[in-house]
């Protein structure tokens, strides 16, 4: 859960910063090179998404055993908090960074 969370993170800041470079009113025939990383970077979000999907099942079942309460429920919290987090940093990163441009 940590693992995707922490990857989670870390694509929406790169591709935050990535994405608010584009000028597209400028030169629209001339994509800009880094087009096809911002676009992978956003794309491996289905597999933290999907890391994130089994975090939250595993929960779930955590939860239903006698043992498994509190981990149970930190890997629900983690699985529905981190996403929110991602793109709360992507459009912060991007926003940030466009502005200052």
């Amino acid at each position: 859960m940590i693992t995707a969370a922490a990857g989670s993170l870390l694509a929406s800041a790169v591709a935050g910063t990535i994405v608010s470079t584009w000028d597209l009113s400028s030169n629209p025939g001339n994509p800009n090179p880094l087009t096809g990383l911002a676009y992978g970077l956003l794309g491996s979000q289905l597999l933290w998404g999907a890391l994130g999907i089994t975090a939250f099942i595993l929960g779930i079942v955590a939860v239903q055993r006698p043992a498994g309460h509190r981990p149970g429920l930190s890997a629900i919290v983690g699985a529905v908090v981190a996403p929110l987090l991602s793109l709360l940093l992507f459009f912060t990163v991007a926003f940030i960074i466009g502005w200052t441009r």
